[in-house]
């Protein structure tokens, strides 16, 4: 198995600490919170897998902030910066300039950060709110003002994109489709898509795979040569959404 660079320094501390190689490589998205993310994440520590998650770990769903502590605790998980997150860290960005701004004391005091930010009303609280942020930001109030920024920073360095080869196959790894940042955030893929030359294949979320193929009655990962879909609607419940997993190394699919 062939690793870059990024997903090659990932493999040395679960190594160390287990005492045995990484075998696979699984790539999961926009779970927003599901429960049935720890199945999921526990099937792939037995497996020994390398997780990749393309973003939207936040927001809809009960256990956002668990689910994000324990990505950034997690030895071989490596997170990819979603949209969702996007709205988180365009959130604190604009609290703490507004507290900057009018002479507002926050830092390590959680209690003043929120009082803050319920002050301010800003543009960015609304639209993250608008988008599924509540749930998340109430886990988050429970926090302290370290644990807080230990969020912010780890999802500041988050990738927007991955490259890597499994197998001899490549892959291009974004939340949303390969182009500029808005567009790795933002951006939805079409059917029919095709982003490089040759068979690199661009792996993708954001997009509910349901789009794709209405005719489905539970979201499954969608496939052409080309693209891979794997946004299979977690945040979702109520239309049959479910999280999955990919494993690149033989394309076997896991669902939860």
């Amino acid at each position: 198995m062939k690793w870059d660079e990024i997903t090659y320094t990932l493999l040395k501390p679960y190594e160390r600490k287990y005492k045995k190689p990484l075998e696979n490589v699984r790539v999961v998205s926009d779970t927003h919170g599901s429960p049935d993310y720890w199945k999921a994440l526990e099937d792939a520590q037995k497996a020994r897998s390398l997780i990749i998650h393309l973003g939207d770990v936040i927001d809809r769903g009960p256990q956002s902030v668990e689910i994000l502590q324990e990505n950034i605790k997690n030895p071989y998980v490596l997170q990819l910066l979603g949209n969702h997150e996007s709205m988180f860290l365009n959130f604190v960005d604009a609290v703490l300039e507004y507290a900057y701004e009018h002479e507002i004391e926050i830092e390590n005091d959680a209690e003043r950060f929120w009082d803050t930010a319920d002050n301010a009303y800003l543009d960015e609280t609304k639209q993250w709110v608008m988008n599924g942020g509540g749930v998340t930001i109430s886990g988050l109030m429970k926090l302290s003002y370290k644990e807080l920024m230990e969020i912010y920073h780890y999802l500041m360095q988050c990738p927007l994109s991955v490259e890597l080869t499994v197998n001899n196959k490549e892959y291009y790894l974004v939340h949303g489709r390969p182009g500029n940042n808005w567009e790795k955030l933002w951006g939805e893929v079409k059917a029919g898509d095709i982003f490089f030359r040759g068979k690199k294949a661009t792996v993708f979320g954001h997009v509910p795979t349901i789009v794709y193929d209405p005719s489905k009655k539970e979201p499954e990962i969608y496939r052409e040569e080309h693209i891979i879909g794997i946004d299979t609607a977690a945040g979702f419940p109520d239309f049959h959404g479910r999280v999955s997993m990919l494993q690149l190394d033989d394309l076997k699919e896991y669902y939860y």
